[in-house]
Parts: structure tokens; C-alpha cells; sequence
């Protein structure tokens, strides 16, 4: 994260409001996903997935530390595809795994496999 993009999300947060906390971070992720979709199409692929995971940990932290409003739950939708969009670059490729356990709905987590021997680093 960015000193002057943190000041100019906390200088948006005038209140406790949840929503207001997630727009305010959404603006910067917003922000950063569009830089990285520019830098995609103009072919500046080194510079993209900063970008993408830049914009991930600024929607990460309007969803902080749990959806529990609408606009949270967008944040964290759009931290997913941040996420996503980041991971088009790594190397090994990122694996998307779902469960769905008794009770709880649908779970994802993400793993970089390297090898059969490997432990998935997770996250999610």
C-alpha cells in the first residue's frame, strides 16, 4: 500500500458507517484495477500484476474484517477478482479449489501447486 493512496481513502472516511469505510478503500482499488487493465491492453504485462494485487489489498481492506454490509460484500467480491486477475501471472499457476460443507455454503480457497510433493500454499 501507498502513504498518499492510505491518507487520501482515510481523508473519504468521515463516520463509523461500514459501507462509507469499504467505498472509501473501493475507490483506490478501483483505481488500481483499472491501471492494470490499461497496462494489459497497451501490452505492459510487468506492470499489470502489481497493479492487481495492489487493487486486491485495497479491497481487502474495505471488506476488513468481515462483509457484514452491502458494500463490504462488494468489496470483497471485487478483492476476489483483483485476486484472480493477479494470479493469471503467477507461476506455478494459481489453483481455485471449492467446497461446499454441511451447513456453512460454499468455501474457496486458493493454492500454488508446484509439485506432487508440494504442500498448496493457501489462501483465501
Amino acid at each position: 500500500m501507498k502513504l498518499p493512496d492510505v491518507r487520501e481513502a482515510l481523508s473519504h472516511i468521515n463516520s463509523l458507517d461500514r459501507d462509507e469505510g469499504a467505498r472509501a478503500w473501493m475507490l483506490i482499488g478501483d483505481r488500481y484495477m483499472a491501471n492494470g487493465r490499461a497496462a494489459e491492453q497497451s501490452g505492459r504485462t510487468a506492470e499489470a500484476p502489481e497493479d492487481f494485487l495492489r487493487a486486491y489489498r485495497y479491497f481487502k481492506f474495505g471488506h476488513y474484517p468481515t462483509d457484514n454490509s452491502p458494500d463490504k460484500k462488494r468489496s470483497y467480491a471485487k478483492g476476489i477478482e483483483a485476486f484472480l486477475a493477479y494470479a493469471r501471472y503467477l507461476d506455478p499457476p494459481l489453483e481455485v479449489m471449492s467446497a461446499v460443507p454441511p451447513d456453512v455454503g460454499q468455501v474457496q480457497r486458493f493454492a500454488v501447486i508446484e509439485g506432487a510433493d508440494h504442500q498448496p500454499d493457501m489462501h483465501g
